[in-house]
């Protein structure tokens, strides 16, 4: 196991598991994380209050809301309840790890190989189920371009590879965080119940 010791650049460390972070519920280590350190409760406190697009929209929009409007938009297409639920969870590592745009996350291999660890260890916990990442990917640039065309009215710059996906006619109503805290918790609540 390799051994760290961060304390020269300001990092509490353990030797084995490396720096900590405090969530809301304790600490939590993002280079050994453990389902048994997952907790529901902090990953939607703090999706609900993690900000999209680096805070470029015109209003700020959660991670929460975000992945509720995935779980929604999957629920009115017929797609299967399993499915719904790991797309409500889809972003839960950046409870974690922040939401980092995708421009730059897709050049950084070593952020995006622990966000997956840590995705490993929120999938065992919250017993979310394999879905294939095509349907994950739909549901999650449908929901990114309804941002984009709702969100960004002030900027008509064009996003590179942009899908041709049919959005929602409806405008999106952003929600105030601890709306978007206390509907996430509902749903996931709801669904584990439904789910067992």
């Amino acid at each position: 196991m390799t051994k760290y010791d961060d304390t020269a650049a300001g990092f509490e460390t353990d030797p084995d598991r490396g720096p900590w972070t405090q969530s809301r519920t304790g600490r939590f280590y993002p280079l050994d994380p453990r389902p048994e350190e997952v907790s529901a409760e902090a990953i939607i406190h703090s999706l609900a209050q993690v900000n999209r697009f680096g805070g470029h929209a015109d209003e700020p929009i959660s991670v929460a809301q975000h992945s509720m409007q995935c779980a929604l938009m999957a629920y009115r297409d017929g797609v299967s309840l399993p499915e719904q639920y790991a797309l409500l969870m889809h972003d839960a590592a950046e409870a974690y790890v922040g939401d980092m745009q995708r421009p730059l996350k897709s050049t950084l291999i070593e952020f995006k190989r622990i966000e997956w660890k840590i995705f490993a260890a929120i999938k065992v916990a919250l017993e979310i189920p394999d879905c294939d990442p095509v349907l994950i990917k739909y549901y999650d640039n449908k929901s990114w371009m309804w941002e984009k065309r709702d969100l960004f009215t002030t900027s008509e710059d064009p996003w590179p590879h942009t899908p041709d996906i049919p959005l929602p006619s409806e405008t999106m109503q952003v929600m105030d965080w601890k709306t978007a805290k206390r509907l996430m918790t509902d749903i996931y609540s709801a669904y584990r119940e439904i789910l067992g």
